[in-house]
């Protein structure tokens, strides 16, 4: 299906995010997995959530998006 290769790349991500968060024992992990699961029903991402992560990613780690 050619929606679901599209979102291959950015649920990838957001799968590197969450984990993570998780290692870092971070707070918005549940916040994570509420745009993996808008991602996955809605086929695609907001701008917010991608600076929402981009946000978290950094407070873990490095520039995602």
């Amino acid at each position: 299906d050619e929606a679901q290769n599209k979102l291959q790349p950015i649920l990838k991500k957001i799968a590197l995010v969450k984990k993570l968060a998780m290692e870092k024992n971070n707070h918005s992990v549940r916040f994570i997995e509420n745009v993996e699961i808008f991602v996955k029903e809605n086929h695609r991402i907001t701008e917010k959530q991608m600076k929402s992560l981009n946000k978290i990613y950094k407070e873990c780690g490095k520039d995602l998006f």
